[in-house]
């Protein structure tokens, strides 16, 4: 099963939506999409797929445990989240700004990051974005396996953005 999250912003994030649309139909997948939209009006190609405009906290968790692999904005808690519950690295994709998908490009920097780290996956503006997608969701990367250190990691996090706020 593969777990797709938008966030609950007010911004469209159309891109995301169709590239995994487009991914999972290139791979040619059976498998099942769980897809919390947002506020997002898509039409998903691809057949198998079981979407949400929000998802009860305690289940969105549930999901992010039992799946394969998670797809998801950048956002702050969502990365969090997956950091913490996920058995595998996410694959984080920032909204930006220029493209009318947030206020800002803070998603850029926090995707940049967690990328830089080794904490996730980050699909980046100058990246093939498809290309990168596809060979994510085909090779999900396993995550830090002591739970010491993902506390450590969501610790550090946590330092990371109060500094930011600080400033």
């Amino acid at each position: 099963m593969i777990f797709l999250t938008l966030g609950t912003t007010s911004y469209p994030f159309k891109r995301l939506l169709g590239g995994v649309d487009q991914a999972l139909i290139s791979l040619k997948s059976k498998e099942i999409l769980f897809a919390q939209i947002g506020v997002n009006d898509y039409h998903f190609r691809y057949p198998h797929v079981r979407e949400f405009r929000e998802i009860p906290f305690g289940r969105m968790i549930n999901l992010i445990m039992s799946s394969r692999v998670v797809v998801a904005h950048g956002g702050f808690g969502t990365a969090l989240l997956c950091l913490s519950y996920s058995k595998h690295k996410p694959v984080l994709v920032p909204r930006i700004k220029k493209l009318g998908e947030h206020v800002d490009d803070h998603q850029v920097f926090l995707v940049d990051y967690l990328a830089e780290k080794k904490l996730a996956k980050g699909i980046l503006p100058q990246d093939n974005f498809i290309e990168k997608l596809v060979d994510f969701l085909k090779y999900p990367q396993a995550v830090i396996s002591m739970k010491s250190d993902r506390q450590k990691l969501i610790e550090k996090l946590c330092d990371y953005t109060n500094k930011l706020s600080v400033n």
